[in-house]
């Protein structure tokens, strides 16, 4: 069964301008998002981590964010203030995104964590927030968003928007859709490009199945908004998928950051990842390809579903 995050719904609310300075503080302090390390009990690094994290850690890879405003201007203001880079992959058409995410995670030996968006005062959960924190050469990480909110409508729409419009690369998984159908979907992101506050500037299509009509919808997509938006070739394995990934971010993080020790992606499976990818090769069936590949496909074996945008993630 397939499901689409898009924000299709016009009657949507843009975003928000940048929030003065106090909004920005009395979120801080709804959240305890930059607690201090005492007497020096945390490494420099380990501190600028942590600034550069949302909520606060309650166990099990869960950090919750209370706020007393929509949950879509909440991480805004917190994606303002803190300026993280990331990653964030969405659906156009397919569901592909949480189980690239658990591939991911599971083949670095890394956990999916969610973040929890609740009421302040009474605690209902407004949305949740699945992402998984990659290993990087340097030895920091690099996080990967699913925009596949669990929310509802409104909210996961706005939340999406958010996600992917503050993302340093947006990643659009794009199942089985015809010409016209793909003209719909991407209508609403090119008007959210135009509205304006739109930070990401380099996007990537990954086609889940074959077809002719994407190359001239993401041509179209890239004229009116001027993004650096790419189409790919068919991805037919979540290798595919990784190795996509890896080239656009490792390429953005050496053309904005030259001559720095940037936070760039190994391919899993290679280099310091080998063994966590072969443990986690072992913890679960892998489906044998033809060519090596750099991330082992995690689940159970592959096998051919009615939905053809969704069988390379059968899981």
């Amino acid at each position: 069964m397939s499901f689409s995050s898009d924000p299709h719904s016009r009657s949507s609310r843009p975003p928000t301008s940048p929030p003065a300075a106090h909004d920005w503080e009395s979120t801080r302090v709804l959240t305890q998002i930059s607690p201090r390390f005492p007497n020096g009990q945390a490494g420099a690094a380990e501190q600028a981590d942590d600034t550069q994290d949302i909520g606060r850690a309650v166990g099990n890879g869960v950090r919750e964010l209370f706020v007393a405003c929509e949950p879509a201007d909440a991480m805004t203001q917190q994606f303002d203030h803190l300026q993280p880079e990331f990653v964030s992959v969405h659906d156009l058409g397919t569901s592909a995104s949480r189980k690239l995410l658990g591939g991911i995670a599971a083949a670095s030996q890394r956990a999916v964590q969610r973040l929890v968006v609740r009421r302040n005062g009474a605690g209902t959960v407004l949305a949740t927030i699945e992402y998984v924190d990659c290993p990087a050469a340097n030895g920091r990480s690099v996080r990967l968003y699913s925009t596949e909110v669990d929310a509802d409508t409104h909210t996961r729409q706005t939340l999406a928007r958010v996600l992917l419009g503050r993302a340093r690369l947006g990643i659009m998984m794009v199942g089985d859709l015809p010409a016209h159908a793909l003209t719909t979907a991407l209508a609403p992101w090119r008007e959210a490009v135009l509205r304006g506050g739109w930070i990401c500037r380099r996007m990537l299509f990954l086609p889940l199945t074959a077809g002719a009509a994407l190359p001239a919808e993401v041509a179209k997509f890239r004229a009116a908004t001027a993004l650096d938006a790419t189409p790919t070739a068919q991805v037919t394995r979540p290798a595919d998928v990784w190795g996509q990934l890896c080239l656009a971010w490792n390429a953005w993080q050496r053309q904005t950051k030259p001559g720095q020790d940037v936070a760039t992606l190994p391919l899993l499976g290679t280099g310091s990842t080998a063994a966590a990818a072969a443990t986690a090769a072992n913890a679960v069936a892998a489906r044998a390809a033809s060519v090596p590949t750099p991330m082992p496909v995690v689940g159970a074996p592959h096998r051919r579903t009615t939905s053809r945008s969704n069988a390379i993630f059968t899981i």
